[in-house]
């Protein structure tokens, strides 16, 4: 077998797959279908990105099966307003695809035929290493960037939190600043009492309801090493997380607001543990 970029990936990554979230973690998340994954169906989506069949040494295509198109029907049928499909392990997302709902089983197996090396790197890890890796239908929720939010926990310490997107500035953050804090530091809470890793890096995104306040919801997990983006944080010297806030102002520089002696008194962000 020829070398394929991300075969045998760490184990221990595998903690953060869809597959091994505890029912507590599912509960913070969008409602979502799990679709099996066949053999079969793993080699053919992975095939189309070059150099996949060449270290699986497949010598002739492999069709995406009957089953997987079905269950994809399913999914349209529960979530009529389309839907968002990912691996376990990570999204389809492409640059040759805009990132739209899928709402007929053609659109999703044009997403899912696209070539993605990420993706395909874990589809080719799973079948050398024996392991199931399962395909997961969201239903489509658009998400603002402003609204994404990374949280960095180190041994069950919540040592930071970043907006996602953290090259722009986005003008809802300071408008909301204090609901948002208030929201992820409820729903950190929540993800401390429910986890069953003790250091990962979790993304979420907050939403308003209808009483004005904000939500969160989670959206994955993530390994907390260094390939892992830390945003306004950095991985350098052992790290700069400082149990902060950190969001991006319009003045081009990293607005971060520390605990401690520095919080104040009606601020409602706190370091959890």
């Amino acid at each position: 077998m020829r070398q394929f970029h991300g075969i045998d990936l760490a184990v221990k990554w595998r903690d953060t797959f869809l597959e091994q979230y505890p029912n507590e973690i599912l509960a913070l998340m969008l409602p979502m279908l799990e679709l099996h994954l066949s053999e079969q169906d793993r080699m053919a989506l992975g095939s189309s990105t070059p150099g996949f069949a060449e270290a699986l040494l497949l010598d002739t295509p492999v069709a995406i099966s009957t089953g997987l198109s079905q269950q994809i029907e399913a999914a349209l049928d529960r979530f009529r307003d389309g839907v968002f499909l990912r691996t376990g392990a990570t999204s389809f997302k492409s640059s040759l695809l805009p990132v739209t709902p899928a709402k007929t089983v053609k659109r999703a197996m044009d997403i899912l035929s696209l070539p993605n090396r990420r993706s395909a790197a874990f589809l080719a890890d799973s079948l050398v290493n024996g392991y199931d890796l399962n395909l997961f239908a969201f239903p489509w929720h658009d998400i603002p960037p402003w609204s994404e939010f990374r949280i960095f926990i180190r041994d069950r310490r919540v040592i930071g939190v970043s907006q996602y997107h953290h090259q722009l500035s986005f003008p809802e953050i300071p408008a909301n600043e204090r609901a948002i804090k208030a929201s992820l530091s409820d729903f950190c809470g929540d993800l401390l009492d429910a986890l069953h890793m003790d250091t990962v890096v979790a993304d979420a995104f907050v939403a308003r309801r209808e009483d004005g306040r904000f939500r969160a919801t989670l959206i994955e997990l993530n390994p907390f090493i260094q390939r892992t983006d830390p945003c306004l944080f950095s991985w350098k010297n052992g790290g700069d997380f400082d149990g902060g806030f950190r969001y991006r102002e319009a003045s081009d520089q990293p607005q971060a607001l520390r605990i401690g002696g520095q919080q104040a008194n009606d601020d409602p962000w706190q370091l959890l543990s």
